[in-house]
């Protein structure tokens, strides 16, 4: 497995910190830690010599605070298209110094965003969870997974 969980942690924590100046805390006990509330998830995926999607997880307070400090607002005044800007955004950078640990020939999609999108409920989904690092910002649950792939998607014909 490419990603180390150290890795993630540490990644997830200077992004979140140094773009948005918001603290963020880890959680251990995955098993046990505070899920997300139906909030927001943002995603990128990964192709080539590795296959796979790094998702992020928030409820839908801490996306909206991460909208704000983004965009230099109060929480409330960021509108959905700002939150979901900010949290691709996210996702985006994330995904990016993740996808930089990689060997071989890789490229990084551009970021989706959904609200209460549950990878995990997918029967399609993007494939198993390998790795997942729990955080808390202000009080409110943020899941980074690692979701690997066997093999490449099939390509689309155009």
């Amino acid at each position: 497995m490419p990603f180390d969980e150290t890795y993630i942690r540490e990644i997830t924590q200077s992004v979140w910190s140094t773009m948005l100046g918001m603290p963020l805390e880890e959680r251990w006990g995955a098993l046990d830690a505070k899920q997300p509330s139906p909030g927001v998830t943002s995603w990128v995926c990964i192709t080539g010599s590795w296959c796979g999607a790094i998702t992020i997880e928030c409820s839908s307070a801490a996306a909206r605070r991460a909208a704000g400090a983004m965009f230099g607002m109060a929480p409330e005044e960021a509108s959905p298209e700002e939150v979901h800007d900010a949290m691709g955004e996210v996702a985006n950078i994330i995904g990016g110094n993740l996808k930089g640990l990689l060997q071989g020939p890789v490229s990084l999609s551009l970021p989706t965003v959904s609200d209460r999108f549950d990878f995990e409920a997918q029967g399609s989904g993007p494939g198993a969870v390998v790795r997942a690092a729990h955080f808390e910002s202000e009080g409110e649950p943020l899941v980074v997974r690692v979701f690997a792939r066997s093999a490449a998607p099939p390509a689309m014909d155009g």
